[in-house]
């Protein structure tokens, strides 16, 4: 994944849709992570700090997923973890776009087996001139297409009781041939953990 595309994945880390109601399931540990997990906590897997203030890198995670690399996670002083996205091997494949959208759909079937039918979007801008289909890639790496299925409470979804937003999605890289796939967990402390940390970049000016 290019710099460009990880540092504004980085600060897109600190915004996404609200919680509402809770489930009664057991709360989730995706990747084996906890909701409110310490920099301490995560010590073993080395988070390297971003730019974006509670933004890090790890390299692992205790239940660490073959198809994903890393894991970008948002951790703040008073709420811990509150977002992890795992960011998935880089995959070749043509232009089409087949190999990724056969990764994205394998993954997107096991979390639909988990948290039911989520929200689908194939979406292609109008007016895009990369509208043929061996221009799929393309259109992903302008911007001009979206991959993505969502589930979330404010949506109505029945998510377990510490989420309240997943996301999988498609993107390709600067390369030609080359994407990825990403797979976000937002936890029910996000808005207080972007609060803390709106709060911390307060007192540095």
């Amino acid at each position: 994944m290019n710099r460009k595309l990880l540092a504004a994945l980085a600060a897109a880390c600190l915004y996404a849709a609200p919680a509402l109601a809770q489930s009664q399931q057991p709360p989730a540990t995706p990747f084996g992570l906890r909701m409110g997990m310490t920099l301490a906590d995560l010590a073993r897997f080395h988070p390297e700090a971003r730019r974006t203030p509670g933004v890090y890198l790890i390299d692992g995670a205790p239940a660490a997923q073959p198809e994903f690399r890393e894991y970008m996670i948002v951790v703040s002083p008073h709420q811990g973890l509150c977002k992890v996205v795992g960011m998935g091997r880089i995959i070749e494949t043509p232009e089409s776009g087949e190999a990724l959208r056969a990764s994205f759909d394998r993954l997107e079937s096991l979390l639909a087996g988990k948290y039911g039918d989520g929200n689908q979007i194939d979406d292609l801008k109008e007016g895009s001139p990369w509208s043929g289909d061996r221009d799929w890639m393309m259109s992903l790496r302008q911007r001009d297409r979206t991959y993505r299925t969502t589930w979330s409470t404010a949506d109505g979804d029945a998510l377990p009781p510490n989420l309240q937003y997943v996301e999988i999605d498609a993107s390709a890289a600067s390369e030609p041939g080359l994407g990825s796939v990403l797979l976000t967990y937002e936890f029910t402390n996000f808005a207080q953990c972007r609060g803390d940390l709106d709060a911390q970049r307060g007192n540095a000016f």
